[in-house]
């Protein structure tokens, strides 16, 4: 079981078979998504801050699915294209696993930036991936635009958005530790409220 199905709400299954019996392959999904109660009350508190007691400051809001109160927002009021591109490269593109379920969260996320800018993106960051990576894409499940086109998410486009940003996030500090410079920007211009703690915690 990988990362994406380690938690209980996350549960999955996969069975295999011959391809001969491809043709009698279906599926079943329940749709829909997971919001932690923190982050449930901070969403009502800010909407209700005119006749509520309760009052949240930027940098105390609690995460939204792995995101800061920043991203938390941004996916309220609307995720861009341009923050989608610049979140790319901080995907990781080798691993089948990894590039795989970031396709999946790619087309789920077409609702919200468009179906043509998610393609675009997800061939993009498919062409980030090493020769090695690459070596198979004339097979039709390792070929980005035709996985693209089959596959069908199972999540909402805000938790799709969501998991991008944390993984980015996640990815871009590992290289800051690191100190890439770059990640540095893209932590402080889509993570503003996080870059600040992390640098507090890194001391610069």
């Amino acid at each position: 079981m990988d990362k994406s199905a380690r938690n209980l709400h996350q549960q999955q299954g996969l069975w295999a078979t011959h391809p001969d019996r491809e043709l009698h392959a279906f599926k079943f999904s329940r749709n829909g998504g997971v919001l932690s109660a923190n982050a449930l009350m901070s969403i009502g508190a800010s909407i209700t801050q005119s006749n509520s007691s309760l009052h949240f400051h930027e940098s105390h809001m609690p995460d939204f699915v792995g995101c800061d109160a920043s991203s938390m927002l941004s996916i309220i009021t609307g995720f861009t294209p341009a923050r989608l591109w610049a979140l790319l490269p901080y995907l990781d593109p080798n691993d089948y696993t990894n590039w795989s379920s970031n396709m999946t969260m790619l087309k789920a996320v077409a609702p919200v930036v468009g179906h043509d800018i998610a393609l675009q993106a997800a061939l993009d960051y498919s062409a980030m991936g090493s020769t090695k990576a690459k070596a198979r894409n004339i097979q039709g499940q390792y070929d980005p635009a035709v996985f693209f086109k089959r596959v069908t998410p199972t999540v909402q486009a805000e938790i799709a958005v969501a998991a991008l940003c944390s993984h980015a996030r996640d990815q871009a500090t590992s290289e800051v530790k690191h100190g890439n410079q770059e990640a540095a920007v893209y932590l402080a211009t889509w993570h503003p409220t996080y870059f600040e703690h992390l640098c507090q915690e890194l001391g610069i």
